[in-house]
């Protein structure tokens, strides 16, 4: 049955309803912060699973939903009106979504959770108190897009149901005192205004595109919308997400050159939980080639899938050998960047060759390795020495594990302490750790407890949390420190809590809070390091004395994680993949973009040129005709 045509926007009107609800955002401003609080204060489980869902859900959905059905649209459609129409459904949400966020950067409104509004008593169900407020992006992009919907699609029954999808993501933004009224209602108006512009841009005109060229200006779209709303790569705190002055990324220029062979796959090693992602994502990859295969012309869709097929291999091949080229850890202020968890030539875990880790983390930038392998003495100089101390628990059980950095003889005494099974081990299991820290402590070791909360996540699924020690039994012992990241900033909301509580007792008893890669060599490191201001020599030897003289004195030391978000939360399921392209993109650099360009263009070109004279087309039979 075929499409009717839709409507022609009107721009008038667009406009219209555009002041109106600026006009209401002005109005709104002093009754901004009585009804945050009142809105905020309304609690309930479905409720706080309600606003739980359109924070997280209903944006990618919007703008998935919006660039598929947009996009077969824009490449499908019958008739000139319908291609306009689908063209307008793909593009609005991402260009209101850009423009809103030149915006937020030119306002830099607090939002309602900044100390500069002094409310307190908030429900803080999503931590965001940045300057950011002014106007909101979700209300933008879904106003944008169920304008859009209303005009690219012809009229069709229960669509007026798609208006309130509006109203129920201003009252989230302000229930969850992420966004003032006024911000929401401010939203609606730069959708409406955006939308209009674009209605402009398009006009009457036919954006019917060659089959050659719509996979070219699909990407180039996307690259450039996504550049409006770019956010980079920032250091923060793993446990406070606050941004740490003076640290910065220096660009690869290998990465930048292979982006798009390097990029993902050294995207989805720094992420949380990397296997997961990448399994999350898989289905997201498979219909993003389905359609490249479906818009390529029949006899090049045999080369598409080869090309796709390569690209696949060339990305797992590159996270499983740990061959990536990332950016280099950068500072502007005093101090060395130090890894106090890395492991090369480990008996335990089959890890690449000590040489080439320590030569990753130098090309990284990190002045400071402690190489600590698992129940066994360092093998290199030219790192610190150190060890994993797991009381000989290895593959078998999760147990707790130590850090043990320096100390003359404290090695060789820590591996003395053995935890037998923990099924026969009664009382002595807790025991040994302790008498772990305290053996280490009278040898002149640092100790720095390594990922506590993971190890009790995983000995509660056993069954065998009572036998591990608490983190102020391992502090009252002596450990010097714990690690608030490990590998990557903790996503999951209980493992959070722990790390928060683990912090919370450093801080308050001036212990070391370290982040640190727990680098096995595969895949390719982490974005997780610890930062130590202050003046370290040069010589590295001396260098590496100074930095154990430091974390035995306990003086100051800045975890960092390096990331794409500045909110510390993890989309769920299925939301996983679009999510991390949506992170991925906004965080490229524009020679990052160029790379995905050029290197694209090469491919299709490949991909839909001609035979030579004589030869057979792609997929023909080479027969001649009866």
């Amino acid at each position: 049955m075929p499409l009717d045509d839709p409507r022609t926007p009107s721009l008038k009107r667009l406009l219209l309803v555009g002041c109106l609800f600026f006009a209401g955002a002005a109005l709104m401003l002093p009754l901004d912060p009585a009804i945050v609080v009142t809105l905020n204060a309304a609690e309930g489980d479905v409720v706080d699973a309600c606003l739980k869902f359109f924070h997280h859900v209903v944006p990618v959905v919007v703008l998935a939903g919006g660039l598929f059905v947009g996009g077969a649209l824009w490449v499908r459609g019958r008739t000139p009106a319908q291609r306009r129409g689908g063209l307008f459904l793909a593009a609005a949400p991402f260009l209101a979504n850009g423009v809103t966020s030149i915006l937020k950067d030119l306002v830099g409104r607090a939002r309602p959770q900044h100390d500069a509004h002094g409310l307190e008593a908030l429900r803080i169900l999503v931590e965001d108190a940045d300057r950011r407020s002014f106007p909101s992006g979700h209300v933008t992009t879904a106003a944008a897009f169920v304008v859009a919907m209303w005009f690219a699609l012809p009229p069709f029954r229960g669509r007026r149901f798609l208006l309130l999808v509006v109203p129920l993501m201003m009252w989230d933004r302000v229930a969850l005192a992420v966004h003032f009224p006024s911000d929401t209602l401010a939203g609606v108006g730069v959708a409406c205004f955006t939308c209009a512009a674009l209605a402009w841009a398009l006009g009457t005109r036919d954006p019917r595109m060659s089959a050659r060229w719509r996979p070219l200006a699909i990407l180039a779209g996307v690259l450039a919308i996504t550049w409006a709303w770019s956010g980079g790569t920032r250091p923060v705190d793993p446990v406070t997400m606050e941004s740490i002055d003076g640290l910065r990324l220096d660009p690869s220029w290998w990465r930048s050159l292979l982006e798009p062979f390097v990029g993902p796959p050294l995207e989805v090693a720094w992420a949380p939980g990397p296997r997961r992602l990448a399994v999350e994502t898989a289905p997201w990859l498979l219909v993003v080639l389905l359609a490249a295969v479906w818009m390529a012309p029949p006899p090049r869709r045999r080369r598409v899938l080869g090309l796709a097929l390569c690209l696949l291999i060339a990305w797992g091949g590159l996270f499983w050998t740990g061959r990536l080229p990332a950016d280099r850890f950068a500072h502007d202020v005093e101090g060395v960047f130090f890894d106090p968890h890395v492991h090369g030539s480990d008996p335990v875990d089959g890890a690449l060759p000590w040489k080439q880790v320590l030569t990753r983390k130098r090309a990284r930038g990190v002045h400071v390795v402690a190489l600590t392998n698992h129940d066994a003495p360092p093998p290199a100089p030219g790192a610190l020495p150190g060890l994993e101390w797991s009381g000989g628990r290895h593959g078998d059980e999760a147990y707790l594990h130590l850090l043990i950095l320096g100390g003359s003889g404290a090695f060789d005494a820590v591996m003395g302490v053995v935890v037998p099974p923990l099924a026969e081990a009664g009382e002595t299991a807790r025991a040994r750790g302790i008498e772990a820290v305290r053996v280490a402590k009278q040898h002149g070791a640092v100790v720095l407890v390594a990922h506590h909360w993971r190890t009790l996540a995983k000995m509660r699924e056993d069954g065998t949390a009572h036998h591990l020690p608490s983190p102020v039994e391992l502090a009252e012992a002596g450990a010097d420190g714990f690690e608030v990241a490990n590998r990557h900033w903790e996503a999951d909301p209980e493992g959070r809590r722990r790390v928060e509580a683990i912090d919370a007792l450093c801080r308050d008893r001036g212990l070391l809070r370290v982040a640190s890669s727990d680098d096995h060599g595969i895949p390719a490191g982490s974005p997780c390091v610890t930062f130590l201001p202050g003046s370290f020599p040069d010589d590295p030897a001396a260098r590496r004395d100074a930095v154990l003289e430091r974390l035995r004195t306990g003086g100051d030391a800045w975890p960092v994680v390096w990331m794409r978000e500045k909110r510390a939360e993890r989309p769920w399921g299925v939301l996983a993949g679009p999510v991390f392209v949506a992170r991925y993109l906004a965080g490229l650099s524009l020679l990052g973009r160029f790379s995905w360009l050029a290197w694209f263009v090469l491919a299709w070109r490949w991909t839909v040129r001609r035979s030579r004279p004589g030869s057979p087309e792609p997929g023909r039979s080479s027969s001649p005709r009866r």
